[in-house]
Formats: structure tokens, sequence, C-alpha cells
């Protein structure tokens, strides 16, 4: 269905960029710009569409931060360059301690999208796990 290019939060009009990650070459972590998403794709797919998205960034003012977090049953869209949707039901929203561990609940058969965005300031992660419900797109 083509490349992931943006992401949508619609109660919160936020549109962010996805760009591909970028690893240091120093130490080997990974980089995240201050008003991008930076896309990785852990798994193989599912089904025929993405199998787990992980989406990482800033949180800031032009990403996702811990107040436009959005809520449990709210949908996301994840746009490509070739016009199709991806559809994403919330199921997990919090905020997590930066050097804390977490594990996505994953039974294997449906599409992820996690995104999570580090504020540093803070020394915690605003983290959110949707599942994919749909895709659409102009050729259905």
């Amino acid at each position: 269905f083509g490349k992931p290019v943006t992401l949508k939060f619609p109660e919160h009009s936020l549109l962010e960029d996805i760009v591909p990650a970028l690893r240091e070459n120093n130490n080997g972590s990974w980089l995240a710009r201050s008003d991008t998403m930076q896309l990785l794709i852990p798994d193989r797919p599912r089904q025929g569409n993405i199998g787990v998205t992980l989406l990482y960034c800033r949180s800031g003012f032009r990403t996702m931060e811990q107040q436009t977090l959005p809520t449990i049953g709210q949908n996301v869209f994840m746009d490509t360059v070739q016009n199709w949707q991806y559809v994403y039901r919330v199921t997990y929203t919090g905020v997590i301690n930066e050097r804390q561990s977490y594990v996505v609940s994953d039974d294997g058969t449906t599409s992820k999208l996690i995104v999570i965005c580090n504020d540093s300031s803070k020394q915690s992660d605003d983290l959110m796990v949707a599942t994919l419900i749909s895709v659409q797109g102009e050729e259905q």
C-alpha cells in the first residue's frame, strides 16, 4: 500500500510527518528529530498489511505529548504515498518512566501501531498502542 508518510490524530488536529529512523554513528543509538515521527518496522507483514509499526519521537508541542495523547477507543490514521490509509483504534495510552521497559500485548495476528515519544525534561515516555481495524484506499 506504499510507504507511510503521515500520522493523523483527529481529536487534537495533529498531523505528523513520518520519516525513516536515524542511527547515530558513534554509539549506534536511535536519534529522534524534534518535529517528526521516526519509523521502524520490527516485524514482518501480517495478512498483507504492516505487522508491527513503531514510531518514535521527542515529546513536545510539535509532536505527541502527555496532554495530546489520544484516548482509548479513538481512531488514528496513517496515510501512505499511494493514497492508502491505515485506520487504527487506540487500545492503550500512558506515561512511563524512560528507564522502564514496556512489553506490548500482542497475539501475533493483527497489526499494531506503537507510538512512543520521549520527554527528556520529565524523564518519561508518552506511549500509545493501537490495533489496525481497516485499510482504505482509492482502489477499493
